[in-house]
């Protein structure tokens, strides 16, 4: 009597178990910084760098065998999203500093009031040289308010009387002394200085105060003083003026406004 022998059942290759993916960490720890630094206004200009890691890296976490794919995946969609915020922080930081800087431009003058009533605000050109404001008018920037009080064409025996040691003006020419009152209203602190204050002559050329920044003057305005928001200055400064000529009085409230001119 014959016996079979029962065939044995082919084996089932063992099941390999996937690994961890270290593309795919690594793209989403890049994406998660990719991502911080893209909603950080002027840090969002460099977050493509890292955006761009993030997404490398995840594609090739992705297509590497055998391997979990959830960071891979994660960090690919972080690293894409991460970029498309940063262009638009970066076009919004753009923009925002372009308006900064077209406020700090604009410049205002407000007319002087008189009889304590406020007059009717100027033309839309007030302050230009074809229409100089008058003494007393404030002239705004985004960080000063300055007003011109007194003008005096005549003023060169105050300068030799103020010093001894005062240079006299050049031949040809006289002491003129503008009085005028600088007042903060930025951030931090800023001092007179950054105020300019000059002349044009009705030809067309600046004097510069030159000779007169060596004068001292009783009432000399200080350009060292620290102001603070709403802190004020109030002095007076002496330019050399060819005999003759006709002057308008130059105001640049800040280093970035734009200047206004004021009838002595």
């Amino acid at each position: 009597m014959s016996s079979t022998t029962p065939s044995s059942a082919p084996a089932t290759p063992p099941v390999e178990a996937k690994r961890s993916n270290g593309a795919g960490l690594s793209a989403l720890i890049v994406g998660i910084v990719a991502f911080v630094f893209a909603i950080i206004p002027f840090l969002s200009f460099i977050a493509w760098l890292p955006a761009l890691a993030a997404i490398i890296l995840g594609i090739v976490g992705l297509v590497l065998k055998h391997r979990k794919r959830g960071f891979a995946l994660a960090g690919l969609i972080i690293g894409v999203v991460a970029w498309i915020v940063a262009i638009l922080v970066s076009i919004a930081g753009i923009a925002a500093v372009g308006t900064a800087i077209d406020e700090a431009n604009d410049t205002t003058v407000a007319p002087a009031e008189e009889g304590g009533a406020a007059a009717e605000p100027e033309a839309a050109d007030a302050g230009s040289r074809e229409n100089p404001v008058p003494l007393g008018t404030a002239i705004d920037s985004q960080e000063w308010t300055v007003v011109v009080n007194a003008w005096n064409p005549n003023g060169t025996d105050i300068v030799a009387a103020a010093n001894q040691f005062n240079q006299p003006a050049p031949a040809g020419s006289t002491y003129a002394i503008v009085n005028y009152t600088v007042t903060y209203k930025g951030g931090d602190t800023g001092n007179a200085l950054e105020v300019g204050v000059d002349l044009v002559t009705s030809t067309g050329e600046v004097i510069d105060p030159g000779i007169g920044d060596a004068v001292v003057l009783e009432d000399g305005i200080s350009y060292t003083d620290e102001l603070y928001a709403g802190g004020t200055a109030t002095g007076s400064r002496a330019i050399a003026v060819p005999d003759g000529a006709q002057v308008l009085i130059r105001i640049t409230p800040g280093y970035v406004s734009d200047p206004k001119f004021v009838q002595p």
